[in-house]
């Protein structure tokens, strides 16, 4: 795919004609009949583990070069299978749970570090079950020179963070230990961004 396509690609996690990402990712069965469709609710099992992929899927799609594309209500984990379920009305009453936050967070990492938005992209497996996809900028073609910029992957000057690393354990189990975390494991479901000496981790509760 050429470069410049790749960087303005529109990566959604659901949208209108499919099944809202939560009943995917939850692991469940589309109903055959309608109104078993419409009657049909998550157990509190299924919708732990379909949050859970569903927060490292955003991470990932924050991650990735593109667009990160949302559609309405994933933000608090909306069910819904088939049209016209996936398009019920927003949950404006309710109040926002800590899932929302949490998507606020990182999808504010974007506006906060360029490099996840124009910077070279790279990955990589690390361990069973665990995928590693790092940021980062260019450095200086000559070391000590006059206007030393660190570049994206368009060779323009680029600031702020040089590098960031991800690392996604879509596993049920905590990882094998990992070198990059100093040999500890990375707990079941989870994410984390690693900046320098800084980790951050990402999972729902």
């Amino acid at each position: 795919m050429p470069q410049e396509a790749l960087y303005v690609m529109m990566n959604p996690l659901g949208s209108h004609d499919t099944e809202r990402v939560l009943n995917v990712l939850a692991g469940v069965s589309t109903p055959a009949k309608r109104d078993d469709q419409r009657a049909r609710v998550l157990s509190q099992r299924e919708r732990k583990r379909g949050e859970a992929r569903l927060v490292l899927a955003l991470l990932l799609q924050v991650a990735f070069p593109g667009v990160a594309h949302l559609y309405y209500g994933d933000e608090k984990a909306m069910e819904g299978f088939k049209d016209p379920f996936n398009r019920r009305t927003y949950q404006w009453e309710e109040e926002e749970p800590e899932l929302t936050e949490l998507f606020r967070s990182i999808l504010n990492l974007r506006h906060e570090h360029e490099v996840l938005r124009t910077g070279e992209v790279e990955v990589a497996v690390v361990g069973k079950d665990v995928f590693q996809l790092r940021r980062f900028l260019n450095p200086p073609e000559a070391e000590g020179a006059e206007n030393e910029e660190w570049t994206d992957a368009f060779g323009r000057a680029a600031t702020g963070k040089k590098e960031l690393t991800f690392l996604f354990n879509r596993s049920r189990q905590e990882s094998e230990p990992l070198s990059i975390l100093g040999e500890d494991r990375l707990a079941a479901l989870s994410g984390v961004m690693i900046s320098g000496s800084e980790i951050t981790y990402y999972s729902a509760k």
